[in-house]
């Protein structure tokens, strides 16, 4: 029983992740779409190298300081704004290293290690990036940059104040990308609400989607049942029908009967004559009797007009019932008359 219970417990862990991995997915693919969007609305605030922040914003006329900002009280601070923040290159230590490329998969271990060698901080007082910028005759040349984790936790808290808070750190100034990001993701995943906002939306759309397949489903059931129905009692009235007919006990039935066959069926004929007759065709006047239909009109070819109606309508002895006269506009005025084949009770 036991081994049981392990082998549903992993199949459910395996069914989690698997729906988990199509979820990460699917965001993966649709969030850089908001993504570039929401970068390049994205508020930068620059640290001069004196401390002093100020607020960079697509489409201001200057640059705020941080600290007016901060003392505007409709900031909220409850839902932060993403900003990058763009310290000084006093601020920070630069060095390059090289390694051979087998083992360039172990990069960021190897810059850990090295923290306390390369940088005037403590390895955990540190952050730090870093970019290849080499990679050939087996060597690669990574550049690495790092900071006081103590400053940019200062710097933090200002912007907090200010209703921001930073998703990319970096030294690079206004104009160009950031090339390498000391936060790397550690304090707040860049675009973390944006992706969860893509999820709920995503299976919001999902479960209506689903409600909406299941209820049309249902209705689908229901129309197709109830058309049995119908076409069951239909059915057996026209077999009542036919047996009194048979009998002779009612002579309308047979009247009712035969009109309701689809050749004499005049929606029928009409739907029929509406699809046959050609686009250039104009009817001016059409009779529907018992036994006889007349057509009169005008069109651009009428010579092939009973041919063609004959073909591909229950009529028969289709013929024009005067001649054709040839309008000064190029058309044919026609009269033409039909005969509707006789229609006794359904057999």
């Amino acid at each position: 029983m036991a081994s049981a219970s392990n082998r549903h417990t992993a199949s459910s862990d395996g069914l989690t992740g698997t729906v988990k991995a199509v979820y990460e997915a699917f965001i993966d693919v649709v969030e850089p779409v908001f993504s570039a969007r929401s970068k390049r609305r994205r508020p930068i605030v620059v640290e001069d190298g004196d401390g002093r922040l100020a607020l960079h914003e697509r489409g201001a006329e200057r640059a705020m300081p941080l600290a007016e900002r901060a003392e505007d009280g409709s900031i909220k601070t409850a839902k932060l704004r993403e900003a990058e923040l763009r310290i000084s290159p006093d601020h920070v230590v630069s060095a390059t290293i090289r390694l051979p490329t087998a083992a360039s998969k172990y990069v960021e271990q190897v810059v850990e290690h090295r923290l306390d060698q390369l940088t005037p901080w403590r390895p955990e007082n540190a952050l730090f990036g870093f970019a290849v910028v080499d990679d050939k005759d087996e060597q690669t040349e990574i550049r690495i940059v790092a900071t006081s984790r103590e400053l940019v936790a200062g710097l933090t808290h200002r912007m907090a104040d200010a209703g921001l808070r930073p998703v990319a750190l970096g030294t690079a100034p206004l104009g160009t990308p950031i090339d390498i990001d000391l936060l790397r993701g550690k304090t707040h995943r860049p675009g973390e609400n944006r992706r969860r906002i893509i999820g709920r939306t995503a299976i919001a759309i999902l479960v209506l989607a689903s409600v909406s397949w299941m209820a049309s489903g249902w209705f689908s059931t229901r129309s197709e049942t109830r058309l049995t129905t119908l076409q069951a009692d239909t059915a057996i009235a026209r077999q009542a029908l036919i047996a009194d007919t048979a009998s002779g006990r009612d002579e309308l039935a047979d009247q009712l009967l035969s009109t309701k066959r689809p050749e004499a069926a005049v929606f029928v004929l009409l739907d029929q004559l509406a699809a046959t007759i050609p686009d250039t065709t104009y009817l001016d006047r059409l009779e529907v009797g018992p036994a006889e239909l007349r057509l009169v009109g005008s069109s651009t070819d009428a010579s092939s007009l009973p041919e063609i109606i004959q073909s591909n309508l229950l009529l028969i002895d289709v013929s024009f019932a005067a001649a054709v006269v040839r309008q000064d506009n190029g058309r044919d005025r026609f009269e033409i008359t039909a005969k509707r084949p006789e229609t006794g009770p359904a057999q």
